[in-house]
């Protein structure tokens, strides 16, 4: 291009962006360990996917409660594949920065599985003001500071080709819609309806 300029064009799920550009930034660290004599495994997750079963999003704040609670089950193997019978333990230890939240939604009853594929979700639309504002994990509050949009493409997938928008939240009430297909940022009210791809907690 001219001026020496480059153009890269990069189609990727706003899922793949925060999971790349913030792995060092990792919402939760969880801590595996099992009673036995298996040795103890880490895991980070950059984010953390909400499930939603009713295409809203207010039983967040259980969602994270149930999150803190040290889930435990039968060990059946340690790190180098031998046979355990110990008991395992999953601690999960919060950001004290942050929280990333992919939102998701099946359509249907009885339809919500691990096995399905997140690119066949339903959207989740909700007003700015209806999102939950605090999030609180033990001593930690996490207020709400963005909201990642995604309109799809024609195929209406996840992954399909489509524009990401953002929301921004300025102080305590005021909203900002930043589209890179606009001028100037746009004030819009809290009871504007968005898509809800991805939600921004912070400290």
């Amino acid at each position: 291009m001219e001026y020496n300029t480059t153009l890269a064009i990069c189609d990727s799920t706003m899922g793949n962006v925060i999971h790349s550009m913030l792995t060092e930034f990792p919402t939760i660290k969880e801590a595996i360990r099992c009673t036995s004599n298996c040795q103890t495994k880490f895991n980070t997750l950059v984010y953390l996917t909400y499930q939603t079963e009713n295409g809203h999003v207010q039983n967040l704040q259980q969602y994270i409660d149930n999150r803190q609670h040290i889930k435990k089950s039968k060990c059946t193997q340690d790190v180098s594949g031998n046979i355990c019978d110990g008991v395992k333990e999953i601690i999960s230890e919060f950001s004290d920065m942050h929280l990333f939240i992919d939102v998701l939604h099946w359509e249907g009853e009885n339809v919500i599985s691990k096995d399905r594929s997140s690119e066949a979700a339903a959207q989740v639309k909700e007003k700015l003001c209806d999102i939950p504002q605090i999030l609180q994990h033990n001593s930690k509050t996490y207020e709400l500071r963005g909201v990642l949009s995604f309109k799809a493409g024609k195929t209406k997938l996840r992954n399909s080709i489509g524009h990401y928008c953002a929301f921004a939240k300025r102080g305590t009430s005021n909203w900002e819609q930043f589209d890179d297909m606009k001028i100037k940022t746009i004030p819009v009210k809290d009871t504007k309806v968005v898509n809800c791809e991805f939600l921004v907690y912070s400290i």
